[in-house]
């Protein structure tokens, strides 16, 4: 990982802290092994966790902060958001592929690597932890695969929209009740919702304009979700 600092091991987080459910269904002779492989970095805002020039040896987890996984094309389209407590990267080795997305952090975070054969052995023998994995690959597959439909089918303002929504359903709110805690930046949105940071950043001051949201430098804080449900149903 480019400019990440690695976490010296009696500094090291407990995997319970950040997979706490799948954590739980390993056998002590599987958490042990756990323990030992895992490896912890530093990575600072905009570093990159990996790239198309990454060899395949690794999974990755998203201990704390916020990250993005981006497809590298002629305009980047953001793939998936990381949050904290998802395990990624492993896509290419599953379908004997390499890498063709990007991972980077969007906020200062700690990112953890294991042996990627050693976690493909884990999941062979234990039933449960492959069960509780698979379901979590759903869930993150649909809710992407929901926000790219709308990326297709609606305009500008309804896009925008929909990601708005979305960041506030997979990083929640801060304690105001208001303020979205996934601190993005306007390239972040334009990667987003497949549109340009001009595009972008004249859609946002329109919403603030019609008193759906409050722009705070990079925060954005909902002032009218019932307006804002409307825009993401008709533009």
């Amino acid at each position: 990982m480019r400019e990440a600092k690695r976490i010296p091991i009696e500094q090291a987080p407990h995997p319970s802290s950040f997979i706490g459910d799948f954590y739980d269904l390993l056998s002590i002779d599987e958490r042990e092994r756990l323990l030992m492989g895992l490896t912890f970095y530093d990575v600072p805002r905009g570093g990159i966790i990996y790239n198309k020039d990454e060899g395949i040896d690794s999974i990755y987890i998203l201990v704390k902060g916020q990250g993005k996984i981006v497809q590298n094309r002629e305009r980047p389209q953001v793939m998936q958001l990381l949050k904290n407590g998802d395990i990624f990267g492993f896509v290419p080795y599953f379908t004997h592929n390499k890498y063709e997305t990007e991972a980077t952090c969007i906020t200062d975070s700690i990112v953890g690597t294991y042996p990627v054969a050693d976690f493909e052995r884990l999941l062979l023998h234990n039933a449960e932890a492959s069960l509780y994995f698979l379901r979590d690959v759903s869930d993150q597959f649909w809710s992407h695969h929901t926000l790219l439909i709308s990326l297709t089918q609606k305009h500008l303002r309804g896009r925008l929209a929909d990601a708005i929504k979305f960041i506030e359903a997979e990083y929640g709110i801060e304690a105001d009740g208001m303020t979205l805690k996934g601190k993005f930046s306007r390239n972040d949105y334009s990667e987003l919702c497949a549109m340009t940071s001009s595009n972008v950043t004249r859609t946002l001051r329109d919403l603030e304009a019609e008193g759906i949201i409050a722009l705070r430098g990079k925060d954005i804080a909902l002032l009218n979700r019932d307006k804002l449900d409307r825009v993401s149903r008709i533009g």
